[in-house]
C-alpha cells in the first residue's frame, strides 16, 4: 500500500509540473506599424484582430514568450518568434515582461534570419497588454497588443483627424475598410495607407 501510495503521489506531482509547464495563450488585438529602411511617410499600419501570444512561466524568473503567426509587412509569413523575457512580480501581483535581444530566429519565409526584438508587457490576471518591435530583415515593425486596441481607423486619427473618406487601391470610395490595402484620407489633410 506504501508503494502504490509512493507512485500516486509521484504521478500526482508529476501531473502538477506537466501543467505549470503548458503555455497559456492571449488573444488580443494588435496594431502593426511598419517602416521600410528608407522610411515612409506615413507610415504603414496593419490592424490584426486576433494576434495570440503563448506565456509559459520557466519557474527561473522568466518567461517564454512566443508571438505567433506574425507576417511581414507584404503579408508574408515570419513565422513563430520565439524568446525568453525577465519577469517581474509587482506589488499588486501583476506581471511585467521585458526582453530586449539582438538575435532573435524567424521563422516562414525568413526561417534563416535572426533579427532583433524589444518586447515589454504586463500580464494583470487574465490580461496581458504589451508592446514589442521587430525587424523583419530590415523592415521593422512597432507593435501594440492588447485588449484595448482598436481599429486602424481609430488608432491612425491623430491631431483630433476625423476620417473623411475611404479609397480602395483603385480610387473607388468605399465605406468602411475592406480587406488589403486602404487609402484613408483623414480631415487634416493626410492621407494615410491602412492593411487589414
Amino acid at each position: 500500500m506504501k508503494k502504490f501510495l509512493s507512485l500516486l503521489s509521484f504521478l500526482m506531482l508529476a501531473i502538477v509540473a506537466m501543467a505549470a509547464t503548458e503555455p497559456t495563450s492571449y488573444v488580443a488585438p494588435a496594431l502593426y506599424t511598419y517602416g521600410y529602411e528608407g522610411e515612409v511617410d506615413p507610415p504603414l499600419k496593419k490592424f490584426v484582430e486576433a494576434q495570440e501570444i503563448q506565456l509559459t512561466d520557466n519557474g527561473d524568473g522568466t518567461y517564454a514568450v512566443v508571438i505567433m503567426g506574425v507576417k511581414d509587412v507584404e503579408g508574408d509569413p515570419a513565422g513563430d518568434i520565439k524568446f525568453n523575457a525577465a519577469a517581474t512580480t509587482n506589488d499588486d501581483n501583476s506581471v511585467t515582461l521585458a526582453a530586449d535581444l539582438e538575435q532573435v530566429a524567424f521563422g516562414g519565409y525568413y526561417s534563416w534570419h535572426k533579427g532583433p526584438v524589444k518586447f515589454n508587457g504586463t500580464l494583470n490576471g487574465e490580461d496581458l497588454s504589451a508592446t514589442y518591435y521587430l525587424d523583419i530583415f530590415g523592415n521593422p515593425a512597432n507593435v501594440v497588443f492588447g485588449k484595448d486596441v482598436t481599429n486602424a481607423i481609430s488608432t491612425v486619427n491623430t491631431d483630433n483627424a476625423a476620417v473623411k473618406s475611404i479609397h480602395s487601391v483603385g480610387g473607388a470610395r468605399i465605406n468602411s475598410l475592406q480587406k488589403g490595402i486602404n487609402i484613408v484620407r483623414l480631415t487634416n489633410g493626410k492621407t494615410v495607407k491602412v492593411i487589414k
